[in-house]
C-alpha cells in the first residue's frame, strides 16, 4: 500500500521512525551502578540499625538477593555480625553489605499468645452505638 508519491509506504516510514527512536533506549543500563562508597555507607547504616536492638529482639533481615532470615542478632564486628536463626537455631555470620533491610519481627509461640487488638474495633463500635442511642432519644423527646 503506497500512499506517498516517492514510493515509500507510510507504514514502512513509521516503523523506521519507531526503530530509530528506540535505539537510545537499548543503550541504557538495565540496573544502576553502585559504587564502593555506596556499599560502605549502607553497611554503616545497617550496623547502626542492628546496634539499636537488644540481644533478644527478633529481627527479620532481607538480603540483597531477596532472601530473608528471622532470628536474633549476636555479636557485632567491624564488617560482619552473627545472627541466630529462629528456624534452625544455628548461628550464622553475615556481612553488613549483604543486608538490604532490617525489620523488627514479632514472634509469638503457643496458642493464645497473640496480643489482643480487638479493642481498637470495639471502642468505636460502642461510641457509634451510644451516638445512635442519643440521637434516637433526642428525636423521641421532640
Amino acid at each position: 500500500m503506497k500512499l506517498s508519491s516517492c514510493g515509500i509506504s507510510i507504514v514502512r516510514n513509521g516503523l523506521m521512525c519507531l526503530l530509530i527512536s528506540s535505539i537510545p533506549l537499548c543503550q541504557a543500563p538495565l540496573c544502576r551502578a553502585e559504587s564502593a562508597a555506596h556499599f560502605a555507607k549502607h553497611a554503616r547504616k545497617v550496623k547502626a540499625k542492628l546496634g539499636k536492638y537488644r540481644a533478644d529482639t527478633y529481627l527479620r533481615l532481607v538480603f540483597r538477593d531477596h532472601t530473608h532470615a528471622t532470628g536474633t542478632v549476636g555479636k557485632l564486628a567491624a564488617t560482619t555480625f552473627t545472627f541466630t536463626s529462629a528456624n534452625s537455631n544455628e548461628t550464622y555470620a553475615y556481612r553488613y553489605a549483604d543486608v538490604a533491610q532490617v525489620k523488627k519481627s514479632v514472634t509469638w509461640v503457643g496458642e493464645g499468645s497473640l496480643p489482643r487488638h480487638r479493642s481498637r474495633y470495639f471502642l468505636p463500635a460502642i461510641g457509634g452505638a451510644v451516638a445512635a442511642g442519643a440521637t434516637a432519644a433526642i428525636l423521641e423527646l421532640r
